[in-house]
Formats: C-alpha cells, structure tokens, sequence
C-alpha cells in the first residue's frame, strides 16, 4: 500500500508540476502581451519560461522527494541518435502525405501576415517544441521513472501511455466515440515514446519526435475536416470517415495516424531486442 500510494503522490505531483508550469509561462507571456511587446516574442518567452519550470520542479520536488536519477529516468544532456532523428522526420512526412492524397482542399488562415507569424510561432516554439519537452519530461521520465522503479518497465510503459491519452480528453468537447479513439490512439503513442527512451537512454530522442509530429498539426499546419485558426494552412478533408478523420479530437486519433504509431513502436521494439541480445552475449562471453 506504501509502495502504492507513493507511486500516485510522484504522478500526481509530476501533472501538478506540468499545470503550474504552463500556467505561470501563460501569466508571464500575458504579461509581456500588456506591455505592448510583439506576441510572437511574448509566447517565445513563454515557451522558454515552460519547459524550464517543469524541469525545476522535477528536479527540487521530485528527485528529492522520491529519490529518482535524473540520468536513469532519462533526463541527461542533449543527446539525439541519428536514427531517431530520422524517424522524427519521417514519420509526420508518411502521415501527412497519407491525409494530402486523399479528396480535399488547401486552405489559408485569412488574416494579415503578423498574425500568422504569431500563430505559425505559437505552434512551433510553444506547442510543438516546449510542449513536447515538458510532456516527455512529466510522463515518460519521471512519471515512468518511478512506476519502473516500484513496478516494473512492463507497468511503466502501459500506465503512463494510457494516462497520457485520458489527460487529453480534459479541455476537448469530445462524444464517446471520439473519446474511445483518443484513449486508443493516446495510449499507442505514449507507448511508442516510452520505447524510444528505453532504447535510447535520453527523453531528447522521443522529446523530438514529439516535437516534429506536433508540428505537423499545429502551427504551419493543420490537416482535419474544416478550416482551422490555429495553423497557417489548413488541409480541408472531404471525408467523414471516424476512422480516417479521428472524430472530434482529429487525425492524431485516426487509424492512419495508429499505424504510424505502432510502426515505429515495433522498430523500437526490435532494437530494444537486439541491444538485450548483444548485451547477453557479452556476459556469456565474459563468464566463459
């Protein structure tokens, strides 16, 4: 029951964290906004304040409180490995190009040119960069972290996955179906980003995966059913498809988008496979 309610109080306390986090770098940003500054400096501000208060907290809250490693739950220096690089790229490339052959329509986010500036900002610097830094930060390493400590690296990969898609169901006015989608989708994404920290070692491989496939729907652009005013270019599907649009939460949740999920899961996977297997035949080497 202690091992237990440790567990809990760590996660409560990482999604506490992340909350205070974003909402201070909010206050900061809003801030800055009333004294007449430029909003794409506002939320790049705000966007540097984020990740950077999240990484305080995990630091002088959690490490200390639960006596967890900075370097074994994955938060080390920078350090990208060429292969996930690669699959940073590739994988937001595969699936938009998927939803771009389909039937539909390009369209442009009809304002003046500082505001799309600011929104093509806003997405990229806060949305898809710091926002994947500091989600990778709370749920793969320290919220994975310390349910591997207390439970194993098979529970530390399902639960926080499975957390991290029902988290973003709070704020998104979503009907059941689309709900059973997002905790679907939410939780194969979460699992293939637990495996990319597993086989690299550093929360910085699966925070720029996480960056890169935020970019692809926020931001520059935007690929669903209708024209959006958080993107500059907006791929207006004719579809109504749930299975191809993603329901009410969007592609992120579309089958084409899981596919890209469970693709580059198994490629960790097997990575995973051959560095244990490597790993063994060493040890047997050494004791003969």
């Amino acid at each position: 029951m202690k091992k237990f309610l440790l567990t809990f109080s760590c996660c409560a306390l990482s999604v506490i964290i992340l909350a205070v986090s974003q909402s201070i770098a909010f206050i900061a940003g809003d801030i800055l906004v009333s004294l007449k500054i430029p909003s794409y400096i506002c939320m790049t501000v705000s966007a540097i304040l984020y990740p950077l208060l999240a990484y305080i907290g995990i630091k002088y809250i959690i490490v200390r409180l639960f006596r967890l490693d900075l370097k074994k739950i994955g938060i080390t220096k920078f350090s990208l490995r060429p292969v996930w690089c690669i699959t940073a790229l590739l994988l937001p490339l595969a699936v938009v190009t998927a939803f771009i052959c389909m039937d539909g329509n390009w369209s442009v986010l009809q304002e003046d040119t500082y505001t799309k500036v600011t929104t093509a900002v806003d997405g990229i610097v806060f949305y898809s960069i710091s926002a994947g830094i500091v989600e990778e930060m709370i749920f793969r390493c320290t919220i994975m972290g310390i349910i591997r400590k207390n439970y194993g690296t098979k529970s530390a990969v399902i639960i926080p996955s499975v957390l991290f898609g029902a988290v973003h169901i709070i704020g998104n006015s979503l009907d059941l179906i689309s709900i059973v989608q997002l905790v679907i989708a939410g939780t194969m994404v979460g699992i293939m980003f637990s495996l990319i920290l597993l086989e690299s070692g550093s929360f910085w491989n699966n925070a720029l995966v996480h960056a890169l496939w935020n970019m692809s729907t926020i931001g520059l652009l935007h690929i669903g059913t209708e024209s959006s005013d958080i993107a500059v270019y907006t791929y207006v599907l004719k579809s109504k498809n749930l299975l191809i649009t993603g329901g009410d939460f969007g592609i992120e949740s579309s089958v084409i988008a899981i596919v890209g999920y469970v693709a580059v899961s198994l490629v960790a996977f097997l990575m995973i496979g051959k560095k244990k297997e490597k790993q063994n035949n060493k040890t047997i080497e050494q004791l003969s």
